[in-house]
């Protein structure tokens, strides 16, 4: 899986929800959704927008706030970035999950030539890393590792005698072995 990729460019998309341009979102549905019934109900829900103290505030960016759909339209949305990063025979393998991704490199100069790229991509896209969420780590034996779609990543050496290879090994984020948790 990993083949020598152990250097992680590790980020977030900040403020992806609400940053997602309507007009270029509507046009990623459209490349594939012709149904002009599902495009008119899309549309509204964009426009419908929400209320705060007492008002109304339509936005012309982002997606339905704790919508049900949200995460729909933004992997919609973002399968830009993937098709981009895929076609344009980037350095590293992008992973993604709604807003939160990495991309696992072989050197660390590849790392920070694949994090300048992905933040073209995503400027192209009016997006932009979270800087507060955005680095690069080594994924080395007693290393820190990183937290990505909730896990804690890090690379140990295998416990086992018979498995004298290295590991990636998860962890649920925030969680800690306890007297009273039974894993068989």
């Amino acid at each position: 899986m990993l083949r020598g990729r152990r250097w992680v460019v590790e980020t977030d998309i900040a403020n992806c929800f609400s940053a997602i341009p309507h007009d270029r979102l509507m046009d990623a549905v459209e490349e594939r959704v012709s149904d002009r019934h599902v495009l008119m109900l899309l549309r509204s829900m964009l426009r419908a927008g929400a209320m705060e103290d007492g008002s109304v505030r339509r936005e012309v960016t982002g997606t339905p706030q704790s919508g049900a759909v949200s995460p729909l339209l933004a992997n919609v949305y973002l399968h830009r970035l993937d098709r981009v990063w895929r076609d344009g025979g980037h350095e590293g393998v992008l992973v993604r999950y709604c807003d939160d991704l990495v991309v696992l490199c072989r050197s660390r100069r590849d790392a920070e030539r694949a994090l300048v790229v992905l933040t073209a991509i995503l400027a192209d896209l009016g997006l932009e890393p979270k800087a507060a969420k955005t680095r690069i780590v080594h994924l080395a034996e007693g290393g820190d590792g990183l937290d990505f779609l909730g896990f804690h990543h890090r690379w140990v050496r295998a416990t086992s005698p018979l498995s004298r290879h290295v590991l990636f090994r998860l962890s649920a984020v925030g969680w800690k072995p306890s007297l009273t948790d039974h894993i068989p």
